[in-house]
């Protein structure tokens, strides 16, 4: 099915923020978020005629996003198997992104977040901050289970 550019900027629209805040709270930092959040809107514009239900937009975009993430932290494990971490001592670049705006109970937050396992980080994102129901989870996730998440998300809170 062809769909426009103009539809898919109108399906995206309500649900950009609540998009933009769950890829900074799954990346863990500004960078990542929008380089996470730009290639899944072009994962999802290439996709866009695949999708039957305009009703399912923000599922099935949340989908995505959460695939872009795991596929991210799927070749950053193997980059760092390839190649060996340089640390210099003396590192004179200045920082280009700050989270200075972040309250402490934020900063606190968001290191709890970066302790949890990538499918813990969002479950627990997806539920909490996106507000969908379990089995939206399930499916999202491409869990066989539904007890699987319920378990994933109860381990995850008492963490």
């Amino acid at each position: 099915m062809h769909r426009t550019t103009e539809e898919f900027i109108a399906l995206l629209g309500p649900h950009y923020n609540s998009a933009a805040q769950y890829c900074r709270a799954l990346f863990g930092g500004t960078k990542d978020a929008e380089d996470g959040l730009q290639d899944a809107l072009i994962a999802a514009m290439e996709n866009f005629g695949a999708l039957q239900e305009e009703e399912k937009f923000r599922s099935w975009f949340f989908t995505i996003i959460t695939r872009t993430f795991y596929a991210a932290k799927r070749q950053e494990t193997k980059k760092g198997k390839l190649f060996a971490v340089l640390r210099e001592k003396d590192n004179h670049f200045p920082a280009v992104y700050h989270d200075d705006f972040l309250s402490a109970k934020e900063t606190v937050l968001q290191e709890a977040l970066q302790s949890l396992t990538e499918k813990e980080r969002a479950a627990i994102l997806l539920f909490e901050l996106g507000g969908f129901s379990l089995a939206e989870i399930q499916q999202i996730q491409g869990e066989k289970s539904l007890s699987a998440v319920k378990s994933r998300l109860s381990r995850t809170r008492e963490k």
